[in-house]
């Protein structure tokens, strides 16, 4: 019994292959090539005479300012060409090749379009009257004034001394 069994499970297992196999290749078709139609052709048409060629977008470049005089600072020339002195970090960021802490005679640095209010060279006249509004940081022969410490209400405050010169 148990062989005529096997033989049962196994005649149904080949019949139902080949039953599946014969399908898939009854059901398969060929597909036709796809069909490729030519471009239609490419007719030029001349310019009517009133209507002008539409002009290339202007595209607004940096200006570009060289370093001439001595002074200047990324701060004094931001001011001057855009009107505003908190407009160095600005600068700072469309030139990241350029140290803002150090320029120096013949570098150029790159002022955006958008913030530019004017196009004049800098002076040596504004220059000086912008390094004659800084305080001197260091008293004479390079010392270092004292520095009291004050409180929020304007009253001086005991502390260390710095001994440390």
């Amino acid at each position: 019994m148990r062989i005529h069994m096997r033989s049962f499970y196994f005649s149904f297992f080949l019949c139902l292959v080949l039953s599946w196999a014969c399908t898939s290749c009854a059901t398969r078709k060929e597909m036709p090539p796809p069909v490729v139609e030519p471009p239609p052709p490419v007719v030029e048409q001349a310019p009517l005479p009133e209507e002008a060629e539409p002009q290339p977008p202007v595209v607004e470049q940096d200006y570009v300012h060289t370093v001439s005089i001595s002074g200047e600072s990324l701060s004094i020339i931001a001011k001057w060409y855009t009107g505003d002195l908190q407009n160095w970090e600005k600068l700072a960021e469309h030139n990241p090749a350029l140290n803002p802490n150090r320029i120096f005679k013949g570098d150029k640095i790159m002022i955006p379009h958008d913030l530019l209010i004017r196009e004049e060279p800098l002076t040596q006249e504004f220059v000086d009257e912008s390094r004659r509004g800084t305080k001197r940081r260091h008293g004479k022969g390079g010392e270092q004034p004292a520095i009291e410490p004050v409180s929020p209400n304007g009253v001086p405050l005991f502390g260390p001394k710095d001994y440390s010169r």
